[in-house]
C-alpha cells in the first residue's frame, strides 16, 4: 500500500486544521441568526415563548434562554421549534467559554440535540440548519480525520436546509463561508485529503460570492457583509471588499455578535487603506 509521506501529512495537518477549523472560529463567521417559527395550531403560548427566547439570545443572554427552553422542552418535549433552538444557542454560548472542556461539552451537546431536532423533523430547514452550524463549530475541537468528515457533514446539511427552503438566509451564509474556507485549500493538500481522508465537495470563491449575495437579499446582517468582503479579498478585489466592510458597519446591530464583526470590519478597512 502506499504511504502518504509524512512531511505531506504534517503540512496538510496544520493548513488544513487552520482552514477547515477557521470556517466557525470566533468572530471570523459569526453565528447565523434564526427567526421564529410559528408553534401549532392552539398553542399559542408556547409561540409567545419561543419569542421570548429569540428575544434573550438577540442580546445575548444566553444562559437564561437555554433555562427558558429547558422548561419548554419539559413541557413539550421532542418538538423541533425548541430542539433546534437549544442547539443553535448552545453552539453559540460555547464560542463564549474560556474553558476548553466547557466548550467542547457544549459544542457536542448541540451536534446530539440538532439531530434530535432533524429526528423530530426531517423536513425542516432550521433543523439542518443547525446540524450544520453545530457540526461546524465542533470542527476546531477534533482530529483533523474528524474535521474532515464533519465537514462533509456541515456541507449535506446545509444544502438540505437550502432545499427545503430557499429564503433561508443563515444558510446560505454558513454555505458561503463554506465554500470560501474549502476553496482555499491547496491542491496539494486536497490531494491529500482525498486519498487520506476521502476528500470534500468541490468548492469555489465564486460559489461563496452568489451564497453570500443571495443571503444579503433575503436578509441583510453584519455577518453576511463581512463574509462577502473576506471573500473578495481573498479574490483580490480589495476595492469590492471594502464596500462590504464598508457596508458592515453601517447594518443596525441586531445579531448578539455585532458588535464583533463590525469591530474586524473597522479592523480590516485599515488594513486595506
Amino acid at each position: 500500500m502506499t504511504r502518504t509521506p509524512l512531511r505531506t501529512l504534517r503540512m496538510f495537518g496544520v493548513l488544513g486544521a487552520v482552514l477547515l477549523a477557521g470556517l466557525w472560529a470566533g468572530p471570523v463567521t459569526g453565528q447565523p441568526a434564526y427567526r421564529s417559527q410559528p408553534a401549532s395550531e392552539g398553542a399559542l403560548p408556547l409561540a409567545e415563548a419561543l419569542a421570548r427566547v429569540d428575544s434573550l439570545r438577540s442580546v445575548g443572554h444566553f444562559r437564561r434562554a437555554l433555562s427558558s427552553l429547558k422548561e419548554l422542552k419539559a413541557a413539550h418535549p421532542n418538538r423541533v421549534e425548541i430542539l433546534y433552538r437549544q442547539a443553535f444557542i448552545r453552539s453559540e454560548l460555547g464560542k463564549t467559554v474560556a474553558d476548553q472542556d466547557r466548550t467542547l461539552r457544549l459544542h457536542r451537546k448541540a451536534v446530539a440535540v440538532a439531530a434530535a431536532a432533524v429526528e423530530a423533523d426531517p423536513e425542516s430547514a432550521w433543523a439542518h440548519l443547525a446540524v450544520a452550524v453545530a457540526q461546524g463549530r465542533l470542527t476546531q475541537h477534533v482530529s483533523t480525520r474528524e474535521r474532515v468528515k464533519r465537514s462533509r457533514l456541515v456541507k449535506r446539511h446545509v444544502d438540505r436546509a437550502i432545499a427545503l427552503d430557499s429564503t433561508l438566509a443563515p444558510a446560505y451564509h454558513v454555505r458561503a463561508r463554506w465554500n470560501q474556507i474549502a476553496a482555499d485549500i491547496s491542491l496539494l493538500a486536497r490531494a491529500v485529503v482525498q486519498v487520506v481522508y476521502g476528500g470534500l465537495p468541490e468548492a469555489s470563491y465564486e460559489k461563496a460570492v452568489a451564497d453570500s449575495k443571495r443571503a444579503i437579499e433575503i436578509q441583510t446582517r453584519t455577518y453576511h457583509h463581512l463574509a462577502l468582503g473576506k471573500t473578495y479579498m481573498k479574490m483580490g478585489r480589495i476595492d469590492a471588499a471594502r464596500i462590504q466592510w464598508r457596508k458592515t458597519l453601517e447594518v443596525p446591530p441586531v445579531d448578539p455578535f455585532a458588535e464583533e464583526f463590525k469591530a474586524a470590519a473597522r479592523r480590516l478597512l485599515k488594513e486595506h487603506q
